[in-house]
Formats: C-alpha cells, structure tokens, sequence
C-alpha cells in the first residue's frame, strides 16, 4: 500500500493528504474545522503533524474516506440514485470489535451479544425498507423513461400535425 495514492474527492479529500503536505493538510483541516464537520474533526486530529502518524494508518483513513466520501451524480439520474440507494440498503448488525486493548475488545463482545438481538431485528427491518426502496425507485424510472419515449412520440405527432394544418392552411 505504500504506491501512489488515488485523488480523494468529498468532503475529506482535503485531510487526507500524505505526511509530506502536513501543512496542507493542516490547512485544509482548519477550513474543515470551521464549518464544524466531526468527521473532519476526528480526521484531523488523526493526520495532526506532532501525532507520528504511521503510513498503514493513513492508508486505511484514505480507504474509510473513500467509503465515506459522496458520489456525485446529475441531480435528474433517477437510476444512480437507485444505485446508490442498493449499496447502502444492507446493514450489518455486527458492531466492529477492532481494538489493540484487550479488555476492550472483550467488553465490545459481550455488549455485542447483548445487543445482537435487537440490532438483527432493527438491521433486518431496515436492510428489507432499503431494498422496497430500491424496487420502487427501480419501477419509478421505468416509468419515467416509459413516460419520456411517450412523450417524444407524441412531441412528433404533434409536430407532424402542425405542419399538416399549416399546409392546410397555406393551400386555402
């Protein structure tokens, strides 16, 4: 992982520059800072010049901003949407138990076990909203695009029918 990065785009692209730009970075986390972003927040602080930010670790909040970070599409591309919609409609129930304290990650299992019920029944029913959400968006656009060829014929027909009663017209 210590090749060329890819261009970041979103919100934190700004922080997540490599060591060698701390100044940029820091630049860019204050701008962030100031309009109050916690993402940006936890981000900077992580990218901070006097924290000794390890490569793997910057690695791995590039690969997390990257996720996080939005996917532009053109604001009437009702099928992106939908897409965008079928990527996130799964959640996981699992909360992660990442941790390098061991004692932590034990107390993270046992909330984790605690919850799982809950957290299943609740990811369960959202994933299933999710993928009705995406069936109707997929049968909006249909529809959409079903409604817009119609429209084009009958844009034609009418242009057609125009013309006719202008040379109809003419001929009087």
């Amino acid at each position: 992982m210590g090749g060329p990065q890819p261009p970041l785009t979103g919100r934190l692209s700004g922080l997540m520059a490599p060591p060698q730009h701390a100044s940029a970075a820091s630049a860019a986390s204050a701008a962030s800072l100031a309009r109050g972003d916690r993402a940006a927040k936890s981000a900077a602080a992580l990218v901070s010049p006097g924290r000794g930010v390890s490569a793997s670790a910057l690695d791995r909040i590039r690969l997390a901003a990257q996720r996080l970070a939005a996917v532009e599409t053109r604001p009437d591309d009702v099928r992106a949407a939908v897409a965008l919609v079928e990527e996130h409609a799964a959640v996981d129930p699992r909360a992660p138990i990442d941790t390098t304290n061991r004692a932590a990650a034990v107390a993270k299992r046992v909330v984790r076990k605690a919850t799982l019920f809950a957290a299943h029944h609740l990811a369960l029913q959202t994933s299933e909203l999710g993928q009705a959400t995406v069936r109707l968006g997929t049968a909006a656009a249909s529809r959409i695009e079903q409604l817009e060829a119609e429209l084009t014929g009958l844009r034609a027909e009418v242009a057609d029918l125009r013309s006719e009663v202008q040379r109809l017209e003419a001929s009087r």
